[in-house]
């Protein structure tokens, strides 16, 4: 038998996921908390478009978004040394 939820192997007589803790009683198995396989050519489309969206998508919310927020502050930096490069007129800086 297989967990619903994260779909590793289970032995029929058990009351708990040993992976993902999921109560395997009738009540909380149903067809909203099956585990569902992401397009992983969508994640890495996601992943080339925004950085860190792709993550998000695969349910890796705080990776995803210490990516994107990692992503944003290198460009501000990249950028606000540029314009310090350019306004000081030093062109070994670029």
């Amino acid at each position: 038998m297989k967990c619903p939820n994260c779909n590793s192997e289970i032995q029929e007589n058990r009351k708990f996921c040993g992976n993902c803790g999921l109560s395997l009683s009738s009540e909380s198995i149903n067809p909203e908390n099956t585990f569902k396989k992401k397009n992983s050519f969508l994640s890495v489309l996601l992943n080339l478009l925004i950085i860190g969206f792709g993550q998000a998508y695969t349910g890796h919310y705080k990776r995803g978004f210490l990516i994107t927020l990692t992503q944003i502050t290198m460009v501000l930096i990249g950028a606000e040394i540029l314009r310090w490069c350019q306004e000081n007129r030093y062109r070994s800086c670029v």
